[in-house]
C-alpha cells in the first residue's frame, strides 16, 4: 500500500501538480509604524486577516530578509520612524510576492518614493475626507464592494506613477485605492489612515473588510489556483492549478463546481484588465470542468511573456490564480 501511495505522489509531481493549503498557506507580515499603534484597531485588523485563513506576524521593524513571507503589509501613520529599506521591499515584490501599503507610509519619506514597488510619485499633506466611490466595478479587488462607501478619515493627496490603476476615489476625487505591479508581484495602495490606526476601516468596516479580503487575494502569490489533497471533501468552488505553469503554447485551467451556477472565467493582466474571457455562461453540471487557454488575447494576438491572473467568478465565490507565460 505504501508503495502505491508513493507512486501516486510521484505521478502528481511529474505531472506538475503542487498541493496547496489555500489561503491558510499564505504568510502575512505586518510591519511599519506598529510600535506606535494604539493597538485595538490593529488587533481587529489582525484578527480579521487571520479569520480569512492567513498566518499573521507583526514586526515593529522590517526584517533584513522577507524569506518565508508571501505578503507584506506596510502600516503607516505619517511618521518618519519606519525607515523602510527600499531594496528589501523591491526584491520581495519583484520576485512575485504581494504588497499592501496603508496610508502614511509614503507621506514622511519612510518608504521612499524612488522605491520601484512604491506606486506613489509624489504626495501632499493630510486632509479630512469623506465617502469613497468605486471607479472600477469590474476589478477583482472591488468585487462585492458597495459602489458608494461611507468611509471618513485623514488621507494625503497622492500622484501615482505610470502604470498605477485607481480603483476608488474620495468624494473630492482624491484617489482612495489603487493597484500597481513590479515584476510578477502585485501591489495595492490604500489612501486611508483610519483603515487601521484609529479604527478598523472607520465608519464602514463592512466594505473595508471586503476590500482588504479582496486585496489580499489579488496580491497573493499563489502560482495558480489550489489542489484538494486526496481524501478531503471538495469545497463548493475550486480553481485548480493550471497545467503546465509556466506555459509556452497553451495551458489547461480546471475548476470544480458543486452545483449549477453562472461561471465567468477570465484571464487578466496585472492591472486587472481583461485579456481574454474563456467562459461566461451558466453551467448546469456539477463536477470538474476544464478550459484551455492558447495564450492569446481577445483579438487572437499572442500575449507577451509574463505573469497573468486567472479569475473565476461564480454566483457564490471568487477564486484567483497566477499564471506565467514564457513565449
Amino acid at each position: 500500500m505504501r508503495r502505491i501511495v508513493w507512486s501516486v505522489l510521484i505521478l502528481f509531481v511529474l505531472m506538475g501538480f503542487v498541493f496547496s493549503e489555500g489561503a491558510g498557506a499564505q504568510s502575512v507580515l505586518f510591519s511599519g509604524w506598529i510600535g506606535l499603534s494604539p493597538g485595538s484597531s490593529l488587533d481587529a485588523m489582525e484578527e480579521f486577516v487571520e479569520s480569512l485563513g492567513y498566518a499573521v506576524t507583526r514586526s515593529d521593524s522590517l526584517p533584513a530578509t522577507l524569506a518565508g513571507y508571501d505578503i507584506l503589509v506596510l502600516m503607516g501613520g505619517g511618521s518618519d520612524d519606519e525607515n523602510i529599506p527600499d531594496a528589501v521591499v523591491d526584491d520581495f515584490v519583484n520576485a512575485g510576492n504581494g504588497l499592501l501599503i496603508l496610508e502614511g507610509i509614503v507621506e514622511a519619506g519612510d518608504f521612499n518614493l524612488t522605491a520601484e514597488s512604491n506606486p506613489v510619485e509624489s504626495c501632499s499633506g493630510w486632509d479630512w475626507r469623506t465617502n469613497a466611490t468605486v471607479v472600477d466595478l469590474d476589478h477583482p479587488v472591488c468585487t462585492g464592494v458597495s459602489p458608494a462607501c461611507a468611509f471618513a478619515g485623514y488621507s494625503t493627496s497622492p500622484v501615482f506613477k505610470p502604470g498605477a490603476h485607481v480603483l476608488l476615489q474620495w468624494d473630492d476625487q482624491t484617489p482612495f485605492a489603487a493597484t500597481y505591479s513590479l515584476g510578477s508581484g502585485l501591489i495595492v495602495y490604500f489612501n486611508h489612515l483610519q483603515a487601521w490606526y484609529y479604527a478598523f476601516w472607520g465608519d464602514d468596516p463592512a466594505n473595508g473588510g471586503k476590500l482588504l479580503e479582496n486585496a489580499l487575494a489579488w496580491v497573493s502569490p499563489v502560482s495558480a489556483g489550489e489542489e484538494t489533497p486526496p481524501g478531503l471533501p471538495e469545497p463548493s468552488y475550486v480553481l485548480y492549478q493550471c497545467y503546465p505553469n509556466p506555459f509556452g503554447e497553451s495551458t489547461s485551467l480546471s475548476y470544480f463546481l458543486s452545483n449549477e451556477t453562472r461561471v465567468c472565467l477570465q484571464i487578466l493582466d496585472l492591472q486587472g484588465r481583461t485579456v481574454r474571457v474563456l467562459e461566461n455562461a451558466t453551467i448546469s453540471s456539477a463536477g470538474h470542468h476544464t478550459t484551455r487557454w492558447d495564450g492569446r488575447d481577445a483579438r487572437g494576438r499572442v500575449v507577451p511573456s509574463g505573469a497573468y491572473v486567472c479569475w473565476l467568478k461564480t454566483d457564490g465565490a471568487v477564486r484567483l490564480g497566477r499564471i506565467i507565460s514564457t513565449r
